[in-house]
C-alpha cells in the first residue's frame, strides 16, 4: 500500500505490511501501476531490517484487559451569588474536572499486537501511564433576568487545561477514532506528550443582551446583541513517528510552540412578532453573525518536520533534530502558515408561523 495509506489503527492478529513509494505507486491503474515493483517497495522502516520490504501490523480481533473499567470524570464545582441590583446577580464559580479512566488501544510489543485496556493499570501498568486530562476554570458572571423588558449576561472565564490525553477526537491531527486514537498506542509516542492540550482558551469573553419594545396592538420589536472573545489555543511542533504514525510525535513539549491569536465575533439580531389572534401570530428574524467580518486565524500547520522523526530530550534543540534513522530532520517549509480562518460575515433571515 502506499506510505501515506499505511494504517495507524489497525489491532489485533499479526500481519505484514508491504510499504510502496506513494509517489509511484497508482492502484487505479491495471495492474496497480507500480505498486508492486519491488524496486518501489520502501526497506529499512524503524524495527525492520534494512534487507526487509515489509513492517509488521496487526488486524483482526483484539485482545480485552480483564479488569477494564468503564471511562469516567471526576468534577468539583462551587460559587456563589449575590444580588446586586435588581433581578441582576453577580457571581463567582470555580470548576474542577479531572480524568479518572479512559480506554485506548495498546501496544507494548511494538504495534505488533494491541489490546484494550485503561492506560496506567492493569495489562497497561508499568508500561503506559495513567490518562491525564486536568481542567480549572474560575468564571465571574453577571446575569440579569427578564424584567423591564430586558434581559443580560457577560461573564469572563479564566481556564487552564492540560494533560497527555485529548479525548475521543484529536485535533492537531483530526482523528476521530473514538478509543482507538494513537495517543497511548506505543510508549514512544508518550515523549513530550504531556502538556497543555488544543482545548485550553486561557482567556473567554461572553455578553449577551436583548431588549423587546412592545407597540401594544402593533406588535413587538425584539434587538439583541452578543459579543464573544476567546484567546488562542496552544501550538505543537508535530512529525511523523516511527511505524506510519502521521503527525504523532511531539518533536518538543505539548502545547510549547506558540499560540494561536484572539478570536472575536460581534453579532446582531431583530425580530419581529405579531399576534393575530390569541393562538396565531407571525415572526420575522434578521441576524448577522460576525458583523464587522473579522477573519483571524483559527489553526496553523504544525507539522515542524517531514519524515519520521526521533522527538528532542530535555536540553536538545531543534537544530539537534534527527530521522529515526539518524539523518538529519527536513523541515516543513509550510510549517506554522495559516490553513483556516473564521467564519466570515454571515446574514440570515427568518420567518416563522403559530397557529
Amino acid at each position: 500500500m502506499p506510505l501515506r495509506s499505511l494504517d495507524r489503527y489497525l489491532s489485533g492478529e499479526p500481519q505484514l505490511q508491504s510499504v510502496t513509494d506513494a509517489t509511484q505507486c497508482d492502484p487505479s491503474k491495471t495492474p496497480g501501476g507500480n505498486c508492486s515493483a519491488d524496486k518501489y517497495q520502501i526497506p529499512g522502516l524503524a524495527g525492520v531490517a534494512p534487507n526487509k520490504t515489509y513492517a509488521p501490523g496487526s488486524t483482526g480481533t483484539s485482545v480485552i484487559d480483564p479488569k477494564l473499567k468503564a471511562p469516567s470524570t471526576d468534577e468539583f464545582v462551587v460559587g456563589t451569588d449575590y444580588e446586586v441590583v435588581r433581578d441582576g446577580r453577580l457571581g463567582l464559580v470555580y470548576v474542577n474536572r479531572r480524568l479518572k479512566n479512559t480506554i485506548e488501544d495498546m501496544s507494548i510489543d511494538d504495534g505488533t499486537t494491541y489490546f484494550f485496556g485503561n492506560p496506567g493499570y492493569g495489562l497497561a501498568k508499568g508500561t503506559f501511564p495513567k490518562a491525564q486530562r486536568k481542567y480549572d476554570a474560575v468564571t465571574l458572571q453577571f446575569s440579569k433576568m427578564y424584567s423591564m423588558g430586558w434581559i443580560g449576561q457577560a461573564s469572563y472565564t479564566a481556564s487552564w487545561l492540560r494533560g497527555n490525553y485529548s479525548g475521543l477526537f484529536v485535533p492537531e491531527t483530526g482523528q476521530n477514532d473514538p478509543h482507538q486514537n494513537t495517543d497511548f498506542d506505543l510508549p514512544a509516542l508518550l515523549v513530550n506528550n504531556y502538556g497543555y492540550l488544543p482545548g485550553d482558551r486561557r482567556h473567554s469573553i461572553k455578553t449577551f443582551v436583548a431588549k423587546s419594545i412592545d407597540f401594544k396592538a402593533a406588535g413587538v420589536l425584539t434587538p439583541g446583541a452578543a459579543f464573544r472573545a476567546n484567546s488562542g489555543g496552544p501550538l505543537s511542533a508535530l512529525a511523523d513517528a516511527a511505524h506510519g504514525y502521521e503527525h504523532s510525535a511531539n518533536i518538543v513539549k505539548r502545547g510549547d510552540a506558540g499560540r494561536l491569536p484572539w478570536v472575536s465575533s460581534f453579532d446582531l439580531r431583530l425580530a419581529y412578532g405579531y399576534n393575530f389572534t390569541k393562538v396565531a401570530g407571525l415572526q420575522v428574524t434578521f441576524d448577522v453573525f460576525n458583523l464587522f467580518n473579522f477573519q483571524q486565524i483559527t489553526a496553523r500547520d504544525q507539522q515542524y518536520a517531514l519524515g519520521q522523526v526521533t522527538p528532542l530530550k530535555k536540553g536538545e534543540t531543534k537544530n539537534d533534530l534527527t530521522n529515526v534513522d539518524g539523518s538529519p530532520a527536513l523541515k516543513n517549509p509550510n510549517y506554522n502558515h495559516a490553513i483556516a480562518f473564521q467564519a466570515p460575515r454571515i446574514f440570515r433571515f427568518g420567518v416563522k408561523g403559530t397557529f
